[in-house]
């Protein structure tokens, strides 16, 4: 999966990384896609671009949000995936409540910055499989930041 960020293409442009995600993708190298598709998407929004329609160039709109959705599949895929094993040793019905309130995602396609105060407390009340499917994805996420280049 790593492939997509190691070597010459470190230094690639987010449109440069777009076209390679594109390429990838063709060539159905579905995870090393994933990961150049994201990070084109980060690299570009840290310079607010590709926040929304307005920040980004008509020619690339429908590339771009084309990679929005892959990046959002293959990256709910991905965790659903480290959660496999969870529900695999408690059954699905003891994650219920963490699928309905733990997973989500949060993008900031506004042109100001907007800051956020994370405040990371352990939750008491959470069970044994609810902590371990929390300590499972939160490792997943660094993981693949990680692999992308973030």
């Amino acid at each position: 999966m790593a492939d997509a960020v190691r070597g010459s293409d470190r230094s690639l442009k987010p449109e440069a990384r777009l076209e390679l995600a594109g390429s990838l993708e063709a060539r159905q190298q579905y995870d090393d896609a994933l990961l150049a598709y994201y990070r084109a998407i980060i690299e570009a929004q840290r310079q607010s671009r590709w926040l929304d329609t307005a920040s980004t160039p008509p020619a690339l709109l429908d590339r771009v949000t084309r990679a929005m959705r892959f990046v959002k599949a293959g990256r709910r895929r991905a965790f659903v995936s480290v959660l496999e094993p969870i529900y695999a040793r408690y059954g699905r019905e003891a994650l219920h409540r963490f699928d309905d309130t733990y997973e989500h995602e949060a993008w900031n396609r506004g042109l100001q910055t907007r800051v956020v105060l994370i405040i990371d407390v352990w939750n008491p009340h959470l069970t044994v499989a609810e902590r371990n499917a929390v300590a499972a994805l939160v490792e997943a996420m660094g993981d693949f930041n990680r692999a992308a280049g973030i």
